[in-house]
């Protein structure tokens, strides 16, 4: 799912990549002026026409979630973007006041989404549905649309606001996952960060202490590799692709954009079952989770976000 742009001045790496072997080739709202669960009974944007019978209103109902689906995914894949990202804001005194609310409404949302979807199967299921039923649930549809298109607005206000200039490199790792997998993911980095004093101290302590880590994911790639389930003219790739030196002393951040983007390309032309390798999948995911910590940091040093 890709839903985070950024119109603001993109960095740019050149990354090289090498010839394979070859073989033959501001916004604190009151909550009861905005974010409501009041009823609504005037005109909405999405609304039932009375030609159509309670069959074909309920069919209605079901298209209008089925696309909310993709809407409240959406907005919930940009709230875990900076909630992962949360330690490079640029804040102030009424950011985290902010953050707050937003965790708040969210959370509202998701309730109502859930609520909304189990009275429509309860209906489609139910005998004898009266037409007050059905036009009351589209009704809130109606409403949880307005919900979701307010709070998304809020959330882009904030990403302006407090997040600046985030690099494309951060939009390009989060924009392949799920927003359950960034929401694991901001769980499993706020924990690792929490045996550092700072943000600075990972950082350097990631730079310094990962070069066996590096060595031991690329080795697992590699011998899954050699079980010949990849593309021909990877079958011979080594070491040597992926790292220029035996030794690893120190990987600062332009070094782990272009060893993860090799790490990813050459994963683009493995067999899905890669991912099922645990060998290799658990070196691949500690990696990965080092790799935020160098972007959030390298993020904050951007933003100015030196605490």
């Amino acid at each position: 799912m890709k839903i985070i742009k950024n119109s603001k001045k993109q960095e740019v790496i050149e990354v090289v990549t090498p010839e394979f072997p070859k073989n033959n080739p501001s916004i604190i709202v009151n909550p009861k002026d905005v974010y409501s669960e009041r009823m609504k009974k005037p005109t909405y944007e999405h609304s039932i026409s009375d030609c159509l019978d309670k069959d074909d209103k309920l069919k209605k109902i079901g298209f209008e979630l089925t696309a909310f689906e993709k809407k409240i995914n959406e907005l919930l894949h940009l709230y875990f973007f900076l909630k992962l990202f949360s330690k490079a804001a640029l804040k102030d005194v009424e950011y985290n006041e902010k953050i707050i609310m937003l965790d708040k409404y969210v959370n509202q949302l998701k309730k109502q989404y859930e609520a909304l979807k189990k009275n429509n199967n309860a209906l489609k299921r139910k005998n004898i549905a009266t037409d007050d039923e059905v036009d009351e649930l589209f009704y809130k549809v109606s409403d949880i649309f307005d919900y979701c298109s307010g709070l998304k607005k809020d959330l882009d206000e904030i990403k302006k606001k407090y997040y600046p200039n985030i690099k494309m490199v951060s939009y390009t790792l989060c924009n392949s996952k799920t927003y359950q997998e960034l929401d694991m993911l901001n769980n499993e980095i706020n924990e690792e960060l929490s045996s550092y004093k700072s943000l600075q101290e990972a950082y350097d302590f990631i730079s310094y202490n990962t070069g066996e880590l590096i060595t031991e994911t690329i080795e697992a790639l590699l011998n899954f590799i050699k079980n010949g389930l990849t593309k021909n003219y990877i079958s011979n790739i080594n070491m040597d692709y992926f790292i220029e030196n035996e030794i690893i002393i120190y990987y600062d951040y332009e070094k782990w954009i272009k060893l993860m983007s090799k790490i990813n390309y050459v994963l683009q032309k493995c067999d899905k079952s890669v991912y099922s390798d645990e060998n290799f999948m658990i070196k691949y995911k500690e990696l990965e989770r080092k790799y935020l910590i160098i972007l959030i940091y390298n993020e904050a040093m951007n933003m100015g976000n030196t605490r």
